[in-house]
């Protein structure tokens, strides 16, 4: 798969197997390190076309799939640039010179979050101790989940655990419609976005889980539930081990930048967790 990716003036032209696999090799083109991949916002389109904000730096990418890469005659590893209207030439596999594309779809516009506690890390440190004395595992989750949704109106929120050995992940806590079919059971580790972000020990919001081709549709089949909005976040602790994903479902308005943040924070300290009484 051939990927386009736009920030502003510049694009580039970069093979990769998904969406994150494109951008996740060539951040240091846009002056961005690794770092970023844990913290993304995304919007999926119907079209296949993904907006990507990074809340940090601010910056906005929109990945358009294109032609297969053998189509178009792009070595392994090779890619085309381009920025404003000086484009440069490929970096090998015979690609030819990068040209902006003027079909390119533009990112959502931004929102301002007035809403953001303004001692919100904080306020989560301190609720994180009651995670830090559970008993075990299942009750360090369901402190996870409980800490979050006294901050964040959402339908659902679930935990899948996985050790770092362990091929599949499995609901160790989960709270919604659902959770009673739910709890207890396992998923491989490399299914839907919540083995996404494991795999990837990254943190997503996806507007509209239905038109991500990473969801796994059957859950929802499978149980009669249908997941619109999602936040996702790799359980991942200050090593990059991860331990599952943290998942919140179908909130009341629309989950909000700051919520990805907080759930990260949460996630982290469920990690340490983990790490702990692995």
């Amino acid at each position: 798969m051939l990927f386009q990716i736009t920030r502003g003036d510049e694009t580039i032209r970069v093979p990769g197997n998904n969406w994150l696999e494109a951008l996740g090799g060539h951040l240091g083109d846009f002056g961005l390190d690794q770092s970023v991949l844990g913290r993304l916002v995304v919007d999926v389109g119907a079209d296949g076309v993904v907006h990507v904000k990074d809340p940090v730096s601010g910056s906005r990418f929109t990945l358009t799939p294109l032609e297969d890469v053998s189509e178009v005659g792009m070595g392994h590893g090779a890619y085309e640039h381009s920025e404003g209207a000086a484009p440069t030439a490929g970096s090998g596999g015979g690609a030819g010179e990068g040209q902006r594309s003027a079909a390119t779809v533009p990112p959502p516009p931004a929102e301002a979050e007035t809403d953001r506690p303004e001692d919100l890390v904080d306020e989560l440190f301190d609720a994180c101790f009651d995670i830090a004395s559970a008993a075990d595992v299942g009750m360090a989750s369901t402190q996870a989940i409980a800490i979050l949704r006294n901050r964040i109106s959402c339908e659902s929120a679930a935990v899948l655990y996985a050790g770092p050995n362990d091929t599949e992940m499995r609901f160790e806590a989960v709270q919604g419609p659902k959770s009673e079919e739910l709890r207890g059971r396992m998923i491989p580790c490399d299914t839907g976005i919540a083995g996404f972000v494991h795999q990837y020990g990254v943190g997503l919001l996806v507007g509209d889980a239905g038109k991500d081709e990473r969801h796994d549709k059957s859950m929802d089949q499978s149980t009669g539930y249908t997941t619109g909005s999602m936040l996702a976040v790799a359980i991942r602790d200050g090593s990059g081990q991860t331990y599952g994903a943290l998942e919140l479902l179908n909130p009341k308005t629309s989950f909000r930048e700051w919520h990805l943040e907080a759930a990260q924070v949460v996630a982290g300290a469920l990690a340490d967790f983990m790490s702990y009484r692995y």
